[in-house]
Parts: C-alpha cells; structure tokens; sequence
C-alpha cells in the first residue's frame, strides 16, 4: 500500500496557500461575473433572434455555461460558508453534491458545443458552396438537440445513483434531508467522469477543436494575403471582380465571414488553453498512479486540481468579450441593453440598418 511521502510532495503550505487563493477567493469571483455575463449574452441572443446557424450554436453554448456557473457558485457557496454545527432542515453539502453532476454535464456540454461550432465553420470556410446551405437552422437545432439527448442518457445512471431521504433526528424530535447514494455509484462515476468524459470524449474533442484552429488560422492569413494582392494590383473594374470570384474556396470571404471565423477561433483557443490542465491531471494519473489522493503527491493533485477548476471558470467568464468583440449586432444590442432604460432595444430591422456589416446565415 502506498504512503505519503511528505519529503517529494508539494509542500503543504504552498497547496493550502493555492486552494485560498483560486478556490475561495478568485473562483467565487469569476464565477459571479460568469454569472452575470452569460444572462447578459442570453438576454442580447434572445432579443438578436436565433435566425441562423452561429447564433443558434452560441446561444446554445451560453446556455450551457450560464448553468454551469450556476451550479459551481452553489457549490463554492456551500464549500465555504457551510457551518457543520448548524443543522439545517436540508444537508447543504448534500444539495452541493446532488449538483456536482449537472456541473460535470454542463462543463462536457460547452466542449462538445465549441467543437461541434468549430467543425460547422470550418466546413464552411474550406468548403464554402459545399456546407454553407447544410448547416441550415433547423438542422441546427436537430444536432444540437441529439447532442444535448445523448447527454442526458450518458448522466442518466449517474443522476439515478443518488437522491435526498429524510432521517430522523431524535434530539430534537424532527427529520431532515440528507442525501443517498447507490452502492454501485463509484463504480458509475468512474465510467463516466474518467474513462468516457476525461479520457476519451475531452481528447477527441480537443484534438478536433486543436486540428479545426489550425485549419482556420491558415484560411484566415489566406485569405488576408488574397485581399493584400487584389489591393496590390488594383483590381477594381467588373472583368477582374469575376476572376477573383474563381478563385480557391474560402479565400474570397466577406469582412463578416473573416470577424465570424476571428471569434470562433478564440472561442476555440479559450478552450483549448483552458482544457489543457484538464487534460494534464486526466493523464498524468495514467503515467504516475501516485498523483492521486491519499497517495504520494497528494497535495500534488489537490494544487493542480485547483489550478484545472479555476481555469475552466476562466473559460465560461470570458466567452461574452468575443462575441461583442467579433459580432457588431451583440455588440449594439448589449449597448442598448445596459442602457435600455434611456433607449428602447433596437429591433432586427434596426440593427440591420445600423450595422455596417450585412447580415450572414449559415
């Protein structure tokens, strides 16, 4: 049996020291803005409209990290502020735990979400007369709501493994909530937070999301190097403009297309770079059994789990800066919104007259 081993483990002080500082300090406070930034996006996508492909996706996607941040501040709150010597009428660690699930689901969610948007616009700027009529609205929502169903059945056994029963307290002649778990609920968590989540469907989507980036930063400097060239020969008159139309599929891209495939490709590096500690805690128990709790580098796994939940609220939090970044009509209707007292809302019809920037369905 292995033992702890004080003299090669991450000294304790530093751990405790990580854990204050981004478990009870930084997270809780990202998570508040998570919180109020995503309502905020799902407000502007509501009043925007979901009249096409990308926007349906992000609003999908807000809403996953919306809940997610719902979720882990419920949890934080109860971590840090739960009194063992009150009894309360229900188990407050017990609620945490009951949400823990629809946390982890919510997290897997968002990366399934950004690859699946990753693919759809890269299917489009590679093969634009190919995808651009495929990936229509309504098969949007078809995808979006298979992906959303094998979810809900993938977490289905792990939402069936434990529930709330009242108990009896005899002191005080009165019952309160505690929570249950199945006998086999280890063994289900195991499955499916390690072997298909962490193991497997992270690293299939990362490597997915990894190769999409790479295929859309190389389209991008393309297509930015086609437009330098016609500037450069200057042309201008109707017989050059219907050359450069034949030109390879993806370069010719509209100003909105190029700002749509700029912040798909942050919202993807987001990701990645926040998925990489992940990834790093998932598979270095595979290497070094040791990194685990309880066994030599204990406090080892608790740093560099705090460090991986602290960067995946980092990825929900910041999510709303690229769509107002990249997308000119979130960008007038958030405006409008934190002013929406003063100025009414700008209706579609208005936001396609102010913006100079066509509007695109995909």
């Amino acid at each position: 049996m292995a033992t702890t081993n004080s003299s090669v483990d991450l000294p304790y002080e530093v751990m405790k020291t990580a854990e204050l500082i981004l478990a009870n300090i930084l997270a809780p406070a990202l998570t508040i803005v998570a919180i109020l930034t995503n309502g905020m996006s799902l407000i502007v996508y509501s009043r925007l409209g979901l009249s096409d492909s990308i926007s349906i996706s992000f609003f999908t996607l807000t809403v996953s990290d919306f809940v997610f941040a719902l979720t882990n501040m419920a949890t934080l709150v109860v971590v840090i502020f739960m009194n063992p010597s009150v009894e309360w009428s229900v188990d407050p660690l017990a609620i945490a735990i009951l949400l823990v699930p629809f946390n982890r689901m919510c997290y897997d969610l968002s990366n399934t979400l950004t690859c699946f948007i990753a693919v759809t616009r890269c299917c489009c700027v590679v093969m634009p007369l190919k995808f651009k009529s495929t990936f229509t609205r309504s098969r949007t929502f078809w995808v979006l709501g298979v992906i959303f169903t094998a979810f809900l059945i993938e977490f289905a056994p792990m939402f069936a493994s434990q529930g709330l029963r009242s108990v009896a307290i005899p002191k005080t002649n009165s019952s309160r909530m505690v929570i249950w778990f199945a006998r086999n609920r280890d063994e289900i968590a195991m499955v499916i937070y390690e072997s298909l989540n962490r193991n497997a469907l992270l690293i299939v989507t990362f490597g997915i999301s990894l190769a999409s980036l790479v295929l859309l930063t190389l389209k991008l400097k393309e297509a930015s190097d086609f437009r330098r060239s016609l500037q450069s020969l200057a042309i201008v008159n109707d017989a050059a403009k219907g050359n450069t139309n034949k030109g390879k599929d993806g370069l010719n891209m509209s100003k909105v297309e190029i700002q749509i495939v700029k912040g798909v490709s942050l919202v993807l590096l987001i990701t990645l770079s926040c998925n990489l500690p992940v990834l790093c805690i998932s598979y270095s128990k595979l290497v070094v059994s040791e990194i685990a709790l309880g066994r030599t580098y204990n406090n080892l796994y608790f740093l560099i789990t705090n460090v991986s939940n602290f960067v995946i609220v980092v990825k929900t939090t910041f999510h709303w800066l690229v769509y107002y970044t990249f997308n000119s009509r979130y960008r007038l209707v958030f405006q409008s919104t934190l002013v929406c007292c003063r100025r009414p809302v700008p209706t579609a019809m208005s936001i396609e007259c102010l913006s100079s920037e066509p509007k695109i369905r995909t």
